[in-house]
């Protein structure tokens, strides 16, 4: 057969072209699986653990989340403030009512020159100097009548004076009570012409309405208080979700200016619909005190916890998985050295879970009582990112 010896030549030549080619291919692949690899170890010295105190321990168990998402707000009701009044007209003489003051049960607000109490407390002393003789004038008297050696008519007398003047005195001691003037420890040294108001409970004054010298009358707000540690959230459930929502369950509030979910419960339900609203106002009050940061009828949102179900799974902290390329990761401590400690980044699955838990499903087996990074695993894999590199 004749072979053209130009397509001979061309056959020949990418035929050799082709075997030249081929074992390049199978030399990469290795390289790139070692890279990939590599990216997934790294080794953090003792002192950056220390530094940035990373911690770790073994898996935890928590429950699938199943909540439902509900608005609000957070709020003081009126039961925690008070509105501090005049008790009667006067001058404003001093104040101690700053706005956002915090102050304890029992301080003084204000101080209210009030004149007509010198004259309250000028005539109670002066009847209290009287009572001894009128006292014992009366049982003079009363003595006399028993002898027949007076009249009628000036032992009823005497005991009228007596009467009157003790009488008198309960009137004026019950007046000078009103504005906090303990009649019982009055003297010509304690006397003063002023009031003075003071805080019904502790808490943080919230607005002041008037200024020294200010003139006042009876009822006149002075300033107003509120209790931060009784601030709670009201939250609204629609009519639909009613069946859902009781007493008692646990709420995740994510409120404004904090990082993470605060943990709190339902603790009653309003028995109506509100109006404005159109939906049934729930109140769920803060597993832990607080206040601080949080500012009245500022938007909040909760979580309410729906979950019946008893069965647990595997689960860490939330800042024990990273995201990273679009995929889930925790770091896993394969050797652990008194100078350095490796690690093993390891692809999970999650689901959102309670309390601050994720459910993590690692796609590859890891070891029993494997030893997981709970704290810091952004920090590790900072580091790693760096490693990476610089190789």
């Amino acid at each position: 057969m004749f072979i053209n010896k130009r397509a001979l030549i061309f056959l020949s030549f990418s035929l050799g072209a082709l075997a030249c080619t081929a074992p390049v291919e199978n030399q990469s692949a290795p390289a790139e699986t070692h890279a990939e690899a590599h990216a997934d170890e790294l080794t953090l010295t003792a002192a950056q653990i220390e530094t940035a105190k990373i911690g770790w321990g073994e898996m935890e168990q928590a429950r699938a989340a199943n909540n439902l998402r509900l608005s609000g707000e957070l709020r003081i009701h009126k039961e925690y403030t008070a509105t501090v009044s005049a008790y009667a007209d006067g001058i404003v003489q001093s104040l101690n009512t700053g706005i956002n003051k915090v102050v304890k049960k029992g301080d003084v607000l204000a101080k209210i020159q009030h004149p007509q109490l010198l004259d309250w407390q000028q005539e109670y002393l002066a009847t209290q100097s009287q009572l001894d003789f009128l006292q014992s004038e009366f049982e003079r008297y009363e003595s006399l009548k028993k002898d027949n050696a007076t009249s009628s008519k000036s032992y009823e007398k005497a005991k009228a004076d007596l009467n009157t003047s003790k009488v008198n005195m309960r009137l004026l001691a019950a007046k000078l009570a009103l504005f906090k003037i303990d009649a019982s420890q009055l003297s010509t040294e304690s006397v003063r012409d002023y009031y003075v108001l003071r805080a019904p409970f502790s808490g943080v004054v919230s607005h002041t309405m008037v200024n020294l010298g200010s003139a006042v009358s009876t009822g006149t707000p002075i300033c107003e208080l509120m209790q931060t540690d009784k601030i709670h959230a009201d939250l609204f459930v629609f009519e639909k979700d009613l069946g859902k929502v009781r007493v008692g369950q646990s709420v995740q509030l994510i409120l404004p200016g904090v990082e993470s979910p605060v943990p709190a419960k339902i603790s009653s339900m309003d028995p109506g619909f509100d109006a404005d609203k159109k939906a049934v106002r729930i109140h769920a009050t803060f597993n832990q005190p607080r206040g601080a940061r949080l500012v009245d009828q500022a938007y909040a949102e909760g979580l309410v916890d729906l979950n019946t179900s008893s069965e647990w799974q595997p689960a860490l902290p939330e800042e024990a998985v990273i995201l990273e390329l679009g995929g889930h990761y925790i770091f896993v401590v394969e050797e652990e050295g008194k100078e350095a400690v490796h690690f093993r980044k390891v692809l999970v699955e999650t689901e959102p879970a309670t309390e601050g838990m994720v459910l993590v499903r690692p796609k590859t087996q890891l070891p029993e009582n494997a030893q997981i990074v709970k704290k810091g695993a952004y920090y590790v894999a900072s580091q790693g990112g760096e490693m990476d590199h610089d190789h």
